[in-house]
């Protein structure tokens, strides 16, 4: 199955809130839709046709992300997509797929690691619906929802051909600090769903924090002078310290920490660029958009700093 037929089984969600079967707790989430729309493009968020169906999956996950990495360095493979430039990750609709082409590069001698996504955004070139996949269990689903939609949204805002890094940061820091500000202006500071979603974060901050040690911690061992058969045993000693730390239901490796990694670069260079930008998310977004490939030192730039530096320089309107 592909995005377009997805979009064959999209339904709009007017018709669908017009009708009486749909369970409370989706029809609840789908009658915010249009308000979120609405805070996401008031904010400078390029919402187009997005998020206005909703397409039923019978499956967890709406696609399985593929990343693979060398055993003994955080040295991700990528790979190149023209125009597109290239990616430090392979998205699958398929969960068969995903696992053969995984199995493949593990025989490679590489760490490989699949994940399901609940959402992906196309950039813009096609009306993205929202999935069910979008709907996590537990209290904190409304902000859940609210920022996977800010997320992929900003996909289709801001794109940097060949900046994977510096793209689903740019995401994670705009859905991150957008969510709480449409909860609080929606429910209330004190409602439930603030609450819920802060809490959400908090114990998501502490996850974040233990796996930036082990990564930091990892990266020393790399670049060592032990010998590949010491750098093992360290590395099999941090990761599962982590493991037992964070109650992974799974195997963490290379793999997984550079996924992680991906999603976490530069946010304090974000947050100097919104300071800069008077903490207007409109401001702030059109100042991305200026940035182009030759801003960076290569395709898939972890240091975002001189990029950022170029832009503190001038003005964000």
């Amino acid at each position: 199955m592909g995005h377009l037929d997805l979009q064959s089984r999209a339904i709009p969600i007017d018709q669908l809130l017009e009708g009486k079967s749909l369970p409370p707790k989706l029809r609840g989430l789908l009658g915010q839709v249009a308000q979120i729309r609405s805070f996401a493009a008031n904010n400078g968020l390029n919402m187009s046709d997005n998020y206005a169906s909703y397409a039923e999956l019978d499956r967890d996950a709406a696609v399985w992300v593929v990343t693979a990495s060398a055993p003994l360095a955080f040295e991700p493979v990528t790979w190149s997509f023209p125009p597109f430039g290239s990616f430090p990750y392979l998205a699958w609709y398929d969960q068969g797929d995903a696992q053969r082409f995984a199995d493949g590069m593990a025989q490679r001698g590489l760490d490989v690691h699949v994940r399901g996504a609940a959402a992906y955004s196309t950039l813009g070139w096609f009306a993205d619906p929202i999935l069910s996949t979008m709907l996590t269990r537990g209290a904190s689903v409304t902000g859940d929802f609210v920022n996977t939609i800010l997320h992929e949204s900003v996909h289709a805002t801001v794109y940097v051909d060949g900046q994977g890094y510096f793209n689903e940061s740019l995401a994670l820091f705009v859905a991150d600090r957008m969510t709480p500000l449409y909860l609080r202006k929606t429910f209330g500071d004190n409602s439930a769903q603030v609450r819920a979603y802060g809490e959400q974060q908090q114990r998501r901050a502490v996850t974040d924090e233990l796996a930036l040690t082990a990564y930091q911690r990892l990266e020393a061992v790399y670049g060592s002078d032990l010998s590949d058969i010491e750098k093992l045993a360290a590395k099999h000693t941090i990761l599962t310290e982590l493991e037992d730390a964070i109650g992974a239901t799974g195997e963490i490796n290379n793999a997984s920490l550079e996924g992680f990694r991906t999603y976490r670069v530069g946010l304090d260079s974000f947050a100097a660029l919104f300071e800069h930008c008077g903490g207007k998310w409109e401001r702030f977004l059109a100042a991305t958009r200026q940035i182009r490939p030759d801003y960076f030192a290569s395709e898939q730039e972890e240091d975002l700093r001189p990029v950022f530096a170029r832009l503190l320089e001038r003005s964000c309107d």
